[in-house]
């Protein structure tokens, strides 16, 4: 039976090896894609450990044990497994093509809705805003969006709504948005969304929680398609195609691929031939 050392408890630090195959085997008994943490692992390691001490007595085979018989205790052990890396404009082309395709669909006033699901510390919906302000608003300027971004750990909304970051979050902003969307401070850089765009933050589970509805836009970037498995991805996918309208836009990460069944079952189809920009067909 494997139980961790003395020395892995008390370290911060992974042990190269055994960390890595503790990390593997909780992630894999909590439903998740072993893929999307292979080079990842030792951020989790953390999480992994301390579930280890909590859920099974510093012994492995317990824990998997009540892992895979236990949905409520999967479903605790989620934020532990998150992946929080983030910063803005991350896919830079894929915001320029949900832009282009939002200007020939959207309405010349009132409010539209937006969805981002998984948003980490903040990044991606604050991104969407940006993107919103320089391409869309200068052409529809009695058009309102509203963006309500959701994650499942509190510690990385409560960031989120501070909307301070790091200079590394801000790197690939080109430095004329840079300019007119942050704020310097002696901690980083703080965002200022544009005018006719409002984010709200909120805790919700992309595979418990109802989606939102009427959304023109949804964004999962990085996280369904990258760390769920087969089932997760199921959930995630049909709950982004309940909360967007008919013809909604739904945006995926760069390295991401929707399942065949999303695809080929008609729920979504590729847009300009952009595998990361997709169209909601009901």
């Amino acid at each position: 039976m494997v139980r961790l050392s003395r020395s892995s408890r008390h370290s911060p630090q992974p042990v190269p090896g055994r960390a890595h195959d503790l990390v593997r085997e909780v992630v894999l008994a909590s439903g998740m894609r072993w893929e999307g943490y292979r080079r990842k692992w030792p951020t989790v390691w953390p999480g992994v450990r301390s579930a280890l001490e909590e859920f099974g007595g510093g012994e492995l085979g317990p824990l998997l044990e009540r892992l895979r018989r236990d949905p409520v205790l999967r479903r605790a052990l989620r934020p532990r497994l998150g992946i929080t890396v983030s910063r803005f404009f991350r896919g830079q082309q894929s915001f320029e093509t949900l832009a282009r395709v939002l200007l020939h669909d959207l309405p010349s006033a009132g409010e539209v809705k937006a969805w981002s699901a998984g948003c980490a510390c903040g990044e991606e919906p604050y991104t969407l805003a940006i993107v919103w302000g320089e391409h869309i608003r200068p052409a529809r300027p009695r058009l309102i969006l509203r963006v309500l971004a959701t994650d499942i750990r509190e510690d990385c909304l409560e960031r989120a709504r501070r909307g301070l970051y790091p200079p590394s979050s801000v790197r690939n902003v080109p430095p004329e948005l840079r300019e007119r969307y942050f704020e310097r401070d002696p901690s980083g850089y703080r965002v200022r969304p544009p005018a006719g765009v409002v984010v709200e933050f909120r805790r919700a589970d992309l595979l418990e929680d109802p989606p939102p509805g009427g959304c023109s836009v949804a964004l999962c970037r990085n996280l369904a398609f990258t760390y769920f498995g087969p089932e997760g991805q199921e959930v995630a996918w049909k709950a982004l195609a309940q909360a967007l309208l008919p013809g909604g836009i739904l945006l995926i990460g760069e390295r991401e691929s929707l399942p065949p069944a999303a695809r080929h079952g008609g729920a979504f189809e590729s847009v300009t031939g952009d595998r990361t920009v997709y169209r909601h067909v009901p």
